[in-house]
């Protein structure tokens, strides 16, 4: 499945007792030896007794991570009731179906960590700013995002030491006072066309600057998605959520 672009293998680990080794994760998210995604989600029973399901979610170099919204959005949109409560390392979320492929995602409360001074090669509107939304996030400003290969800055700050797992990596230009443009190098994965998270951490980092309302578009490479930022700083995800393809794999996969 994929969430405007951000792609998923979804698998049923309800029926069967699922467990993937990192190596075994790294070979089916592979585009060239695999299925290939930027992610592989595994669906479970759930330990709380307020959540219908466990998502477990896994970045293409193997290392389980704490959330995805784009997921979320995909996985509630395979389930039959319109409503439905997924546990995930960072907490639950809700998911609610808008229409047949419009879904969404209640990502519960994100946290502005601190704006950052740090040496850029290249010139900030304001300085970076560090955002937690189940997962971390570091968002840059800047003027015009067409300048900008995300691919030469995202390397250079996804391990930095300020940040002992990882980051994700946005850069984001502010188009208008209800529109983002942004670009994501996700830790783990590299750069992806589009992600959930990171909309709404672009988003959480505007608003808290008052750069943009609280109700904002974000356009990506994938496809746009539109974020609601409450005053407490809950943030709603919404976006289209669609199937690719079903199908089945054997161990000779892993060969």
């Amino acid at each position: 499945m994929h969430g405007t672009g951000n792609d998923f293998v979804i698998i049923d680990g309800w029926e069967q007792d699922v467990d993937f080794a990192s190596q075994q994760i790294k070979r089916i998210a592979n585009r060239h030896y695999g299925i290939g995604c930027d992610q592989v989600i595994v669906l479970k029973l759930a330990a709380s007794a307020n959540a219908d399901l466990f998502m477990q979610i896994f970045n293409a170099d193997g290392n389980e991570i704490e959330a995805c919204g784009n997921a979320a959005r995909c996985v509630g949109s395979l389930l039959t009731e319109p409503r439905a409560v997924i546990e995930t390392l960072a907490g639950l979320v809700i998911v609610e179906k808008i229409a047949d492929d419009l879904v969404m995602v209640d990502m519960g409360k994100a946290v502005v960590d601190s704006t950052i001074n740090l040496k850029t090669s290249f010139d900030l509107t304001i300085n970076p700013i560090s955002v937690q939304i189940g997962n971390p996030h570091l968002v840059f400003f800047v003027a015009d995002l067409d300048k900008i290969n995300v691919k030469e800055i995202g390397p250079q700050f996804e391990n930095h030491k300020l940040f002992p797992n990882g980051v994700n990596v946005e850069v984001a230009q502010i188009i208008d006072k209800s529109t983002i443009n942004l670009s994501t190098w996700e830790r783990g994965v590299g750069k992806t066309i589009s992600c959930g998270t990171g909309a709404c951490a672009a988003v959480v980092a505007a608003v808290a600057n008052k750069l943009v309302n609280s109700n904002c578009q974000v356009i990506q490479e994938g496809g746009n998605v539109i974020i609601d930022v409450g005053s407490d700083l809950s943030v709603k995800l919404t976006g289209l959520a669609r199937l690719s393809f079903r199908g089945s794999f054997s161990d000779d996969i892993f060969k």
